[in-house]
């Protein structure tokens, strides 16, 4: 990740560069880089705008999103909502990949099958 600050605009950049499959902005997650950006929204109150961007490297495309201080009440409003969500989902859906073999629990999850 890189973050880039342009002061006379009072603009702060968080980029997220990206090496893989590009992902369409419908289905990209932001909540990663909204997390760090209510950091430095409360870091640094001389910024009044946030670019949080995913750039990708091999297609020459970029996913962005500008933040500004006037909703920083409701980004946290909206971070807080997913944690909650997260601590009180009792389901959790299996999501096999290629990965799996690195996992500690794939056991528990081949036992559930």
């Amino acid at each position: 990740m890189k973050v880039r600050v342009k002061k006379k605009q009072k603009v702060l950049y968080l980029i997220d560069w990206k090496t893989g499959k590009y992902k369409d902005p419908k289905w990209q997650d932001y909540d990663q880089l909204m997390y760090y950006a209510v950091y430095f929204f409360k870091r640094y109150p001389t910024i009044d705008k946030i670019k949080i961007s995913f750039v990708y490297i091999e297609h020459h495309l970029e996913n962005d999103m500008t933040l500004e201080r006037k909703y920083l009440d409701r980004y946290i409003n909206d971070l807080k909502d997913s944690i909650n969500d997260i601590e009180t989902d009792k389901e959790f859906e299996k999501n096999p990949s290629k990965l799996c073999e690195y996992c500690d629990f794939i056991s528990t999850c081949i036992k559930d099958e």
